[in-house]
């Protein structure tokens, strides 16, 4: 017995054990060798009279199990790292058929609330997203979970404040051996400041559009005074600005004439704008 423990295990340490045995005691320890990890247990068997007569001793290599728990909290490790350090929102949805769902603490952030303040289910999230844009929402999940589409979608988001942010989420699924899918995990990243940007850029592009439409149009006449007049209407109604010039090019001279300006309100003509260096609308 002391032969098949040594010498991972000293000659007075185990009998300090087995004298603990035979005191009723059970004891558990482990060995490492090199390719192995052994797990022990030492048990006391007792007669009818509940006398220690007896001892067995159990043994399991946990080798391979250390690995895969050592193994299985490096990746927990590596998902607490992601989460933490990403600007998206992390969701997942453990069972399509269920209402329950996970939000990274990210994602209760980035709505407004405190993290696990509620507990998050899939008609929940629903309500919370913009009536204009709950069908559009549903009919892309639907056709992910029963076609295997791609889930990425922008919506409106009400978050706690009442206000109604831009999120895009994205997601895929897992699906079992008959394609039937039995988990869905994904994100949300909040692209308001994004779509503030497309609709200010869109705005500029209808406004410049405008203006080059009418000045081409105007100035198929070849008068200027009234390309003036024109742009200085439309310009002060969409994009109001301190002061406006119309130029014209002599490619002769390779020069830029300016025609009129508008100062207090007045026409003035080139003569007399050419020596000044700022004019008013």
């Amino acid at each position: 017995f002391f032969d098949l423990l040594s010498p991972g295990l000293g000659h007075e340490e185990l009998t300090e054990m087995i004298e603990q045995v035979l005191r009723g005691e059970p004891v558990s320890f482990s060995l490492e060798g090199e390719d192995s990890l052994i797990e022990y247990s030492i048990a006391p068997i007792r007669d009818a009279q509940g006398a220690v007569t007896h001892f067995g001793l159990f043994s399991k290599d946990i080798h391979l199990q250390r690995a895969y728990q050592q193994e299985l909290e490096e990746s927990r490790l590596r998902l607490d790292l992601a989460i933490k350090g990403t600007q998206d929102g992390l969701w997942d949805w453990f069972d399509p058929d269920q209402e329950f769902t996970w939000w990274s603490p990210r994602l209760y952030e980035l709505f407004g609330y405190q993290p696990g303040e509620f507990k998050p289910t899939v008609s929940g999230f629903f309500e919370m997203v913009h009536p204009d844009d709950r069908q559009r929402l549903r009919a892309s999940l639907q056709e992910h979970l029963e076609y295997g589409g791609t889930y990425d979608i922008t919506v409106r988001v009400r978050t706690k404040d009442g206000d109604y942010r831009w999120f895009r989420t994205r997601g895929t699924s897992i699906r079992d051996e008959h394609g039937r899918p039995v988990r869905m995990a994904g994100s949300m990243q909040d692209i308001s400041r994004e779509m503030r940007a497309i609709d200010e850029l869109g705005r500029r592009n209808d406004e410049i559009r405008m203006l080059y439409e009418g000045a081409r149009h105007l100035g198929e006449s070849l008068e200027v005074a009234d390309i003036f007049h024109s742009l200085h209407t439309t310009v002060q109604k969409t994009m109001p600005c301190d002061r406006l010039f119309v130029s014209a090019y002599d490619a002769k001279t390779q020069l830029i004439r300016c025609e009129y300006a508008n100062h207090e309100g007045k026409l003035l003509e080139a003569e007399r704008i050419m020596q000044r260096t700022q004019y008013d609308m």
